[in-house]
């Protein structure tokens, strides 16, 4: 949090949305993360960052970082009543990837504390606040300018 900005990114859960280059290998994410990372006065939060970034972080790639690493995986934060299989299918082959190159991949985890708490209150509780502090600042003539308005508009267009 706070390497790279999050200036023009939709806020889904703010305080721990990070932005970041997607790549096909993570040697070619690190060259984009490289370029990418800084300080950016329209994201207060990477104003930490300053004077503690590497010059490169292709110096700490490790082709067997992940032997030996346990991961916990939690599958009740991937397991809803509808997954998408697609997903679901990604999920399971990025850990096999994890797997093949050397890390523990440690099933079942279960927090039995994920089953109390309310799904708004797990996932993107601050969504409605962020969007709404979000959207007027887009463009002032835009038509959307709250999480309302988006639903409103998304029935509308059911209706037709």
């Amino acid at each position: 949090m706070g390497l790279t900005s999050r200036d023009g990114i939709v806020p889904l859960f703010l305080d721990k949305d990070v932005g970041g280059p997607m790549a096909r290998t993570v040697a070619d994410a690190v060259v984009i993360f490289d370029v990418i990372a800084g300080y950016d006065p329209a994201d207060p939060v990477t104003a930490a960052s300053q004077g503690k970034r590497a010059d490169s972080y292709l110096r700490f790639l490790d082709k067997d970082g992940a032997r030996g690493v346990r991961l916990g995986v939690v599958r009740q934060l991937f397991t809803p009543e509808n997954p998408d299989p697609d997903v679901t299918a990604r999920m399971e082959r990025a850990l096999a990837d994890l797997a093949r190159l050397g890390a523990v991949i440690v099933e079942p985890i279960r927090i039995a504390e994920i089953d109390t708490i309310p799904p708004p209150m797990l996932f993107c509780f601050r969504f409605k606040f962020d969007i709404n502090d979000y959207l007027p600042r887009l463009a002032p003539d835009a038509q959307v300018k709250s999480l309302e308005d988006i639903i409103k508009s998304a029935n509308t267009i059911r209706r037709s």
